[in-house]
């Protein structure tokens, strides 16, 4: 079952975010990851405006999702974005 991934983040750096992305990107593809969106404008239409990132993955399924969170290749990556953003960072299986 697919297995989708949410950030919802504000950066506070944005030089060492670009290092988080170029990073983090390449090897979310190596692990099954497809980007369903990332960082386009987003339009409220319920609750608090919201200003940060909003970024959606689909993995093929939780194990790839885990073996890339999991990696030794992704823990100096993580280490970036968490010195450089607030995040929420989110996972959900599909239930089909």
């Amino acid at each position: 079952m697919p297995t989708y991934v949410t950030f919802l983040m504000t950066v506070h750096d944005a030089d060492e975010y670009e290092k988080y992305k170029a990073g983090a990107g390449p090897l979310a593809l190596k692990y099954g990851a497809k980007y369903l969106t990332r960082g386009q404008p987003i339009q409220m239409l319920e609750g608090e405006d919201y200003s940060g990132r909003l970024v959606i993955l689909e993995y093929p399924n939780r194990k790839a999702f885990d073996d890339f969170y999991n990696s030794e290749e992704y823990a100096p990556i993580k280490a970036i974005r968490q010195a450089c953003s607030t995040s929420h960072y989110m996972m959900v299986q599909d239930t089909e």
